[in-house]
């Protein structure tokens, strides 16, 4: 007797066709996988970078941003602003070169103040070393000015700010010259921050020759100052 063969079902009759409804609808949306990021001064670092990658970011970074800065153009110069330039490191150089006060009417009281303030501040984290603090405030307080008119790029003011570093330093130079004869009024009537510290390190005897090297360097920084504003001046021209 014949059996009856049957024929293999074909895959589409085995599963439930979809109706037409069904099949329109729209696919559901993909996992959208996203890389977290972190902003470190401009420079993309992914967060599970190793601290060295970090690192290296940072340098990166201060070094672009050390040449954009450079690469823009400097302003605020003119013949005016030279001349009166000139004249102020004058005024300074003859008042602490010719005088017998030494003193530089607003800007040495300015520079008075800052100093005062700077024993406290610096007392706070150690006693020891708040003698030093007035003469250390005296002369960063200028060279903060000097790093924000270099950023600014504004000729100017740059030249101004070193213009007060090297008044500081005359003034400082000023204080250290006194230590032996202690002949300059002080403050509240204190003691004299460079009598102690050049007793700390054995050189009160060279009081007068460690004034006279300050006394160079603070007459060289406001002369350069006149000097790098002329030559900014006529290469702007």
């Amino acid at each position: 007797m014949a059996s009856a063969r049957l024929a293999p079902a074909s895959p589409a009759s085995c599963w439930h066709q979809p109706t037409a409804q069904y099949s329109q609808q729209p696919s559901p949306p993909q996992p959208v996988v996203v890389r977290h990021q972190l902003l470190w001064s401009d420079v993309v670092l992914p967060l599970n970078c190793s601290a060295n990658e970090k690192q290296g970011g940072q340098v990166m970074s201060l070094k672009e941003d050390w040449q954009e800065i450079n690469a823009e153009d400097w302003q605020g110069t003119s013949l005016w602003s030279t001349v009166a330039m000139a004249l102020a490191a004058l005024y300074v150089l003859a008042q602490h070169l010719l005088t017998a006060d030494q003193w530089v009417f607003l800007l040495d009281h300015a520079n008075l103040a800052i100093h005062e303030a700077g024993h406290p501040i610096v007392g706070i984290f150690s006693g020891r070393l708040a003698v030093y603090g007035g003469t250390l405030f005296q002369l960063l307080f200028p060279l903060l000015f000097v790093h924000h008119f270099w950023r600014q790029r504004h000729s100017l003011g740059f030249a101004a700010a070193w213009l007060w570093l090297g008044a500081s330093v005359l003034n400082v130079a000023r204080y250290m010259k006194d230590a032996r004869s202690q002949q300059l009024p002080l403050v509240g009537g204190g003691e004299h921050d460079w009598t102690e510290i050049f007793s700390r390190w054995n050189l009160l005897a060279s009081d007068t020759r460690i004034a006279g090297v300050f006394s160079l360097m603070g007459a060289s920084i406001c002369v350069a100052a006149v000097v790098w504003l002329w030559f900014r001046d006529r290469h702007d021209a």
